[in-house]
């Protein structure tokens, strides 16, 4: 089978959002105090009568962010910092609903797939994968658009040839959709979000070219499903990787996670710079966190991004420019 066009509704960054708004629609509903009665019309198409903006913009996420976040967010806020996290969380909930989907796809006998859609035709909420972002000079807006969170896992293992992932009670595959037969191996480690790392497996596989695959499983036992999570990476025949990251395989929404630190942070260890811009942050934890979403106001994107570290651990992420 070929799956065509599905994809899953998102709202863009805060830099990228607030700069068409006044800041006292800076919230997810608007302002609140402005009702608008509105008629579904199809799918997510809304007819609104009233003042709200953001009920006319159609691309509702309270679905998304409760399914994923809960209701401890309150959608009906608004304000910089509450805007910033009800967009993080719903661009973070489109992200895990297709990582969810394309996995489910990978795994079938399916011989492509094709999202619904590449870029945003305006600095709002929609399908993309990328944000609006035309032209140099317009408020908020990065020339190219900034990448999404599932645009950045897509480039980091979800549409890479060489592909592995697990489910439910250890059931793992690697694919292969490349031109040429792979083989290496497909490292499983297992991360308690307390902070301990341990390796659960070193899977060989020997991958035909073409839609390749062979399943594995990995022993889940002792993993909390709540308290931990799988971190997947597969490597050639001489240990480099090839799915250039890690995929993170959760065993619940975030909303049911326990165990992350409430204080963890992400310390920005040193910045590199050319020419008087920069072009390379150097990233430390102490703690482990998950799907770290890097945003500026700067043109570029980062070469990395929307991704997890270990307690402990450093990570460099580039700096694209487009200068």
């Amino acid at each position: 089978q070929f799956v065509s066009e599905f994809g899953a509704s998102v709202y863009s960054s805060f830099e990228s959002m607030s700069s068409t708004l006044s800041e006292e629609n800076w919230g997810v509903h608007g302002l609140i105090k402005d009702a608008s009665n509105c008629t579904l019309i199809f799918e997510n198409a809304n007819e609104c009568k009233g003042p709200n903006v953001m009920a006319k913009r159609n691309y509702a996420c309270d679905s998304h962010i409760e399914a994923y976040f809960g209701q401890e967010t309150n959608l009906d806020e608004s304000g910089r910092e509450v805007f910033q996290r009800q967009l993080y969380q719903c661009m973070i909930s489109q992200m895990l609903w297709m990582k969810g989907t394309i996995e489910s796809i990978r795994g079938s006998n399916a011989f492509g797939s094709l999202i619904w859609q590449l870029n945003e035709q305006w600095p709002t909420g929609g399908w993309g994968l990328v944000e609006y972002g035309s032209q140099f000079g317009e408020d908020g807006q990065v020339l190219g658009g900034r990448w999404k969170p599932l645009m950045d896992l897509l480039r980091r293992s979800h549409y890479r040839d060489i592909f592995a992932t697990c489910g439910k009670g250890g059931a793992c595959y690697a694919k292969n959709d490349g031109i040429n037969n792979f083989v290496g191996t497909v490292r499983v480690e297992y991360w308690e979000l307390s902070g301990a790392i341990s390796v659960v497996c070193e899977q060989h596989v020997n991958l035909d070219a073409n839609g390749g695959i062979q399943y594995f499983t990995v022993n889940v036992e002792r993993a909390g499903l709540n308290r931990t999570v799988l971190a997947l990476t597969a490597l050639d025949e001489v240990g480099n990787e090839v799915t250039a990251k890690k995929n993170i395989v959760m065993w619940t929404v975030p909303k049911y996670l326990r165990c992350l630190s409430k204080d963890a942070s992400v310390l920005i260890e040193s910045i590199k710079y050319e020419n008087g811009t920069a072009i390379e942050l150097t990233l430390k934890v102490e703690k482990t966190v998950l799907y770290v979403h890097l945003t500026c106001e700067a043109q570029g994107r980062f070469e990395d991004n929307s991704f997890a570290m270990a307690a402990g651990s450093s990570k460099v992420s580039e700096i694209m420019g487009v200068w």
